[in-house]
């Protein structure tokens, strides 16, 4: 499945430069093939790392049929001004929890997460629905546990 998402989306991966890793690098990012359903799989395609943190684009791939691989659609607000909430399908250190199928990613402004952001999305059937989004602006000190949450709904 990861070489078939590869071959497919080359066009993708090449525009956000996840083409072109450093091989040292490469065992750092975060990615695999995951189980959403009995009909689809997420891939996590890992694109670039820096000091504290890496990306990687993310993919819905069906595991039956004739269907393409997708970028995933992850829901994601506006949190800043000049910010269109269009991340597209990349993500920073993200990870995905097979028993409750939640998909997280969370970015540090600073590499002792000072400030940042955060996001939980969980897979209905269909695609990713936006749960909990923690965001701070200021690097003042807090830590990210104590990050206020601008969103939160309650998954049934």
């Amino acid at each position: 499945m990861l070489a078939w998402t590869e071959r497919t989306q080359a066009k993708l991966i090449k525009k956000q430069s996840c083409d072109s890793l450093n091989k040292g690098a490469d065992n750092l990012l975060e990615t695999g093939v995951y189980g959403l359903d009995k009909n689809n799989a997420l891939i996590l395609f890992g694109c670039s790392m820096a000091v504290y943190q890496g990306t990687s684009l993310v993919f819905v791939v069906p595991r039956t049929g004739n269907g393409q691989p997708e970028p995933a659609d992850l829901p994601n607000p506006v949190l800043i001004k000049g910010d269109t909430g269009d991340e597209g399908s990349i993500v920073t250190s993200p990870d995905f929890d097979l028993a409750t199928g939640t998909f997280t990613d969370f970015y540090k402004g600073m590499g002792l997460a000072y400030c940042g952001a955060s996001h939980e999305w969980r897979w209905d059937g269909h695609h990713f629905v936006l749960t909990r989004v923690t965001f701070q602006l200021g690097c003042g000190g807090s830590m990210s546990g104590d990050w206020p949450v601008l969103y939160r709904s309650r998954v049934q």
